[in-house]
């Protein structure tokens, strides 16, 4: 028999089956908006809204609702009364996204003056429709949002997001005249800690997985086991529901075994490549390597060669691990001499050289600025050489200088190897499955001030076959349609003997977007089946499914687990056995995967889980480490080339087969 597994709802009574709303069919800053069929259980009020309270407010009439006849609006006023019951008891509380209630309990000082520091939590009340993992009836969902720190301090009002005030979390953006109210603790973000010369520290987990849990089961034992929330709800001793079996499919072991080259196979994907080479070499049959450094980096030029050259360490070489000959053009270096601002002398740089046409050439940059580097210009002046780079279609792998001295740079070389490979249309792994030709794009978001950016990702094969890959900024939906016209035709004009279409999604598309991206598909005549499958990563906020018998509390890779129709949990991660004796790098959260309005409209479970393996197997091509991620690259490699594109000077992708056609960005 298998263990069952737990997930973090709770399983609460509703006691009584009735309960009086107030409403009005004026809108009101003190009601709540909701569609009026909901209420009133006609059609024709499709399309109208009431404005509703669980307590008599002026204006309003009272009006009856059950459980049976009104579930969702039900649901609603529970949560009211949750939210009321949360805000009695005195925590620092707000309404959160899906009409649950977030609460800020103060855990202690911070280890800086005048920081405090909230633990975040989530609570929702399901009912027995909005998830079918248990049998529980109707369920308390308990998450754990992570930490948040506040200031008392006085910061620029400019900077101030969010705030504390009266124990409520407040939004500027909603205050009238955005006229902040006194005493209030400001909620740290960067840019303040930057203007109160306060430390931004990072705080990682080693396994968020088992602190979630922890944290999740503390605040149910503490603040919510046994209490009666009103008349109405009582919170059972129960603890954490089990998932029903039937709701649960477990993916084979070997189903995470990667394939390299000659058919060889191994779980991990380092070993894999030392024992066996790559899946598949450099598809590029001439190319020089050339560097690009400060007139003071000629010794860690050097020992970079010289690693990728005959190895360090461990690591065994640029040809041994990855089979990509280090054919060096020395007349193509590039050397500059401003270290803060080096883009101008680069460009000029490469703007002189005389790049033969019949030659690919791939340029290693030692970068005295980080990818990551946090201030503008900087950042700027790094986007600018990668972006004349493109232009002049070469690829690169950008380095920061200072890690070759890193007494453990054995560890980047073999992450900087697969990237290489990939760059030069290589592929260094996939996972061992059949190999099956149809066409699946990936869409991904990046978010930059007030503009948001999209990227794709087109590929005809399931096993790194990648077409191309293209970005845009997409202000609002009629533009996504545009977007999704453009990039889809194109690939669509190639493949003659297409059988299917999936799309991967960054997020659950409202109806507007799903009939944007089916409208192309109807404008296109495309006469095969297509699916859209959204996936959102996990982050403390949603569903955690729990394995209470393995120390570190995350399931085995390859579970998923049904939460209703359409809507799944998938564990991915680098747990593969049962009982494991390896260490395992990450503890992410499931994915969330829903499958959108499909066509044909009706799919059996075997598609579907058909679908949902297909997003397991693009998630263990990441190509940029050899530690692997738990999202698919065709979501992963599309927000990089989204925030690449607005990143780079024209906030566009250049039209050249090197930024269109290859993995240039990893």
């Amino acid at each position: 028999m298998k263990q069952p597994l737990l997930i973090n709802c709770y399983p609460i009574r509703v006691k009584k089956e009735q309960a009086t709303i107030y409403y009005s069919e004026s809108e009101s800053d003190h009601l709540i908006k909701a569609s009026k069929p909901r209420l009133t259980l006609e059609k024709g009020d499709r399309g109208k809204f009431i404005y509703w309270s669980p307590v008599n407010v002026e204006n309003t009439e009272p009006s009856e609702i059950n459980t049976s006849d009104h579930r969702s609006l039900f649901r609603d006023y529970l949560n009211e009364k949750l939210y009321s019951y949360c805000k009695g008891m005195g925590f620092v509380h707000k309404r959160s996204f899906l009409g649950g209630t977030e609460i800020w309990l103060p855990e202690q000082a911070g280890s800086d003056p005048g920081v405090y520091i909230y633990k975040v939590f989530n609570i929702r009340i399901l009912s027995p429709k909005d998830q079918c993992a248990t049998e529980t009836g109707w369920t308390l969902l308990v998450s754990y949002g992570g930490k948040r720190k506040t200031v008392k301090k006085e910061a620029p009002q400019s900077l101030i997001k969010t705030f504390i005030s009266s124990k409520e979390v407040l939004k500027v953006a909603k205050l009238k005249d955005s006229v902040l109210p006194d005493d209030i603790e400001v909620i740290l973000n960067l840019k303040i800690a930057q203007a109160l010369d306060i430390p931004w520290r990072y705080y990682k987990e080693r396994n968020k997985y088992k602190a979630n849990f922890s944290q999740i089961s503390i605040f149910y034992d503490e603040h919510l086991k046994g209490k009666h929330i009103g008349d109405i709800i009582h919170v059972l001793e129960a603890g954490m529901a089990e998932v029903l079996e039937s709701r649960v499919r477990r993916a084979p072991v070997e189903t995470n075994v990667l394939e390299f080259k000659g058919s060889n196979t191994h779980f991990n994907a380092y070993i894999g490549l030392k024992e066996n080479g790559p899946l598949a070499s450099p598809n590029i049959d001439s190319y020089k390597f050339f560097f690009i450094f400060h007139e003071d980096s000629r010794e860690q030029a050097n020992k970079l060669y010289q690693y990728l050259n005959r190895g360090f360490k461990g690591y065994p070489g640029l040809k041994s691990f990855v089979d990509v000959n280090l054919s060096l053009d020395t007349d193509k270096t590039i050397k500059f001499s401003n270290f803060d601002r080096p883009s101008d002398e680069i460009i000029d740089g490469v703007r002189k050289k005389n790049f033969s046409e019949n030659e690919s050439y791939f340029a290693i940059y030692l970068s005295p600025i980080s990818r990551d580097e946090m201030d503008e210009e900087k950042k700027a002046d790094y986007y600018r050489v990668k972006n004349e780079l493109l232009s002049k279609n070469i690829a690169s792998q950008v380095i920061f200088r200072e890690n070759i001295e890193n007494p453990n740079f054995n560890f980047f070389l073999p992450n900087i190897s697969i990237a290489i490979l990939a760059k030069l249309g290589g592929r260094p792994w996939r996972l061992s499955r059949q190999v099956k030709d149809e066409l699946i794009i990936g869409v991904g978001a990046y978010r930059q001030d007030n503009s948001k950016y999209l990227g794709t990702t087109f590929s005809f094969r399931n096993d790194g076959t990648f077409l191309g890959f293209d970005a845009t900024e997409c202000p609002d939906v009629q533009e996504l349609g545009v977007f999704f016209k453009q990039t889809i035709s194109s690939f669509v004009s190639e493949m003659s003997e297409l059988k299917r279409v999936v799309v991967h999604f960054f997020k659950k598309m409202n109806s507007d977007e799903e009939r944007q991206l089916t409208g192309v598909f109807s404008d296109l005549g495309l006469r095969v089946p297509y699916f859209v499958l959204n996936v959102t990563e996990g982050n403390g906020h949603e569903y955690l499914v729990i394995d209470d018998k393995y120390a570190g509390k995350m399931p085995r890779s390859g579970i998923c687990v049904k939460l209703k129709t359409g809507e799944f949990l998938l564990c991915n991660n680098t747990r593969y056995k049962e009982h494991t004796g390896a260490r395992i790098d990450e503890f992410p959260f499931p994915l969330k995967i829903s499958v959108s309005k499909p066509s044909p409209r009706t799919i059996t479970d075997e598609v579907i889980h058909d679908l949902i393996d297909q997003i397991y197997q693009f998630s263990r091509m990441y190509w940029r480490s050899v530690k692997q991620r738990a999202m698919p690259v065709t979501i992963l490699y599309s927000e990089m080339i989204a925030k690449m594109a607005a990143n780079l000077p024209d906030k566009a992708i250049p039209d050249t087969s090197i930024a269109k056609r290859t993995l240039w960005f990893l």
